[in-house]
């Protein structure tokens, strides 16, 4: 086995590197304050782009259109409000739906 000495701008350079890899520390505060920036009874709308898709949640009832079913599918929310963010969930179709 050969020893190879490296200079310090590479050894600095691989450390930088490795720590900006490091996960950043927990924030979530589980005593967090409630998010209160969109009210629990106001209509949400959300759209994309390529393929063109929508959502609205109004109240506990959400709606998931695209192009190929512009009526739409309806599913159950609940609403999550703390950590001062704001989330939804739900099963549409069977499948676990995350809305943030």
């Amino acid at each position: 086995m050969t020893l190879h000495q490296v200079s310090f701008p590479v050894t600095a350079a691989l450390l930088i590197g490795l720590t900006a890899c490091s996960p950043a520390k927990q924030t979530i505060d589980p005593a967090g304050e409630t998010f209160a920036a969109v009210a629990p009874d106001e209509v949400i709308t959300l759209t994309g782009t390529e393929p063109f898709w929508g959502v609205q949640i109004t109240g506990q009832q959400a709606n998931y259109a695209n192009p190929n079913h512009p009526e739409g599918y309806d599913f159950a929310v609940e609403r999550f409000a703390g950590n001062n963010g704001l989330g939804f969930s739900g099963t549409m179709e069977g499948a676990a739906v995350t809305i943030t």
